[in-house]
This record gives structure tokens, sequence and C-alpha cells, in this order.
């Protein structure tokens, strides 16, 4: 039987990160023969532009410390708070990932216009929708609400091919699913043709492998009362 996630890449667990920390903690939740198909984590360009910025704040403040004079303390205050909101920031980022697997979405993103980092674990069927807007921000579209994450081109792209694989191969089955059931019940308009031409037409179905033998001796049942 076919898989949705046929023709997808398949990403080496071991391999998710190349600092082993955070590779620990990306694979934590995996179960063991969970297959990992796509991956977010945090955009590492503006990691390491904002390291510099508090970096270069915390020295900044050290500078105007060491002046110990009554104008540069507005000052002090203003770089440190800065200094400060940019680090708790850094390490938000850093808990901050996505993984699409074979069955679900596993993720540490933060919520939308919050820095409250939330632990999200959803099966594939119950997301809403992924939303990627025209920078690097990648959005989760859950029944309850919406969460984000910052991240890279790359891992944005690598997340829309996998999702829409799985939404492509949802709404095939669906359509197919809706198909059968129709060849299975027909409309209320035959209902009233005899039940054992209707069991006739069921077998040339059965006979060209539309309908299963469960589902022919299902029906087989149901009409004639069993």
């Amino acid at each position: 039987m076919d898989k949705w996630y046929d023709g997808l890449p398949v990403l080496d667990r071991n391999k998710l990160s190349k600092n082993k920390g955070i590779n620990d903690i990306l694979v934590k939740d995996l179960e063991e023969n969970e297959i990992v198909l796509a991956k977010a984590t945090f955009n590492r360009i503006f990691f390491y532009f904002l390291l510099i910025l508090v970096i270069g704040s915390f020295i900044w403040c050290i500078k105007i410390y060491k002046n110990n004079n009554n104008e540069t303390g507005f000052q002090f205050f203003s770089v440190l708070t800065f200094g400060i909101a940019g680090l708790v920031y850094l390490i938000i980022m850093l808990q901050t990932y996505i993984l699409i697997t074979n069955e679900r979405l596993i993720a540490s993103v933060a919520e939308a216009n919050s820095l409250n980092v939330i632990k999200l674990i959803i099966p594939l069927r119950n997301i809403d929708n992924l939303v990627y807007d025209a920078g690097l921000q990648l959005k989760v579209m859950s029944k309850s609400n919406a969460y984000s994450i910052f991240t890279n081109r790359d891992d944005i792209e690598s997340v829309k091919k996998t999702y829409y694989a799985y939404t492509q191969f949802k709404e095939k089955n669906e359509t197919m699913g809706a198909d059968l059931n129709s060849k299975i019940n027909p409309p209320s308009a035959v209902s009233n043709e005899n039940k054992y031409d209707e069991i006739e037409k069921l077998s040339e179905l059965l006979k060209k492998g539309i309908v299963t033998q469960e589902e022919f001796d299902k029906k087989k049942r149901e009409l004639l009362g069993l």
C-alpha cells in the first residue's frame, strides 16, 4: 500500500543537528520507528547577529558603569534592558524547533505575539494549516491557537514540501473514500429498486474489485435484513 511520504527524503535522526545537545532535544520525543521527514530550527544568521548585539550591549554597559556619572544612568539602564531582552530571546530561539514525521508534528514553538514557549505534539490530521509569511516565520495553525518559529528558508521549503505531500495524499484518499461510499450506499433515488437487483449490481462490483468481499457481505446482509 502506498504511503503518503513515498518519494520524500528521510532525515537521519542522529544528524538532525550538528550540535549534539540540540540534536538530543530534537529526538527525545520520537518513537523508535518514527520517520523524520522535515525539520525547522532557529534561524542561525539572526541568532548570531543578535548574539553579537547582546554581547556588545553588555560590554557597553560595563564601559558606561565605569564612567560612573549621573548623565549616563539612563543610557546604562536602556542598554542593559536591551541586552537582557536580547538574551531572553536567544534562549527562547534555542528551544524552538519543528519536526514533521510520518505520523505527527512535534514542536517547541513560541505562541504568536508572546515569548511563551509551548511544547506541541499534534497528529498531522489535526493540523489546520501551516502558514509561511514573506519573511522567515513559520506558523502552525491548530484547532485552538497559532504558534510561530523564526527559521531558515531551506527549512521552510522542506516543511512546506512535506506538508503539501501529506495534504494531497489526504485529499486523494478522501475523494476515493467518497466515491467508494457512493457505490456501496447509492443515493435514496434508487432505494426503491428491487433488493435482489441491487445485490446483483454489488456482485458485479465485487468481481471487478471495486468493493471488497467484506463490504459486499455487509451490504448484502443489510438488504436482506439479516
